[in-house]
């Protein structure tokens, strides 16, 4: 996957989800529905991920990375803003979206690590 830097309009609700948890100490944190049903857990968001994690050839934003450590996406022309998770080449969608991450619940979570770069 080419990773280059995004240069289009940036979905606002991307921007108010990064802008929301780029924060150092926000993260890790589970995110649950007002039901309380546990919707994803984030470990870290990628740093930079407009400028450094983007694919242009799929439209691909590579994000974050959950407790499990799976890479986190979104396709920027998707209106709904599913996330997708990169489990080793495979790219699904979780049924959950950015709009769902926004309107949860945090459940702060004690047990990940952020990796270090190298």
């Amino acid at each position: 996957m080419s990773q280059q830097q995004f240069d289009g309009e940036k979905p606002q609700a991307m921007v108010e989800f990064l802008n929301r948890f780029e924060l150092e100490g926000e993260l890790p944190v589970s995110f649950l529905s007002e039901e309380g049903v546990f919707l994803l857990s984030i470990q870290y968001l990628i740093e930079d991920c407009w400028n450094n994690s983007f694919d242009h050839e799929r439209k691909l934003l590579r994000f974050g990375v959950n407790t499990d450590g799976w890479d986190l996406l979104i396709n920027i022309d998707d209106d709904q803003l599913d996330i997708l998770q990169d489990e080793m080449g495979d790219i699904d969608s979780i049924d959950i979206t950015i709009f769902d991450l926004l309107d949860a619940n945090l459940e702060k979570v004690e047990c990940c690590y952020k990796q270090e770069k190298m």
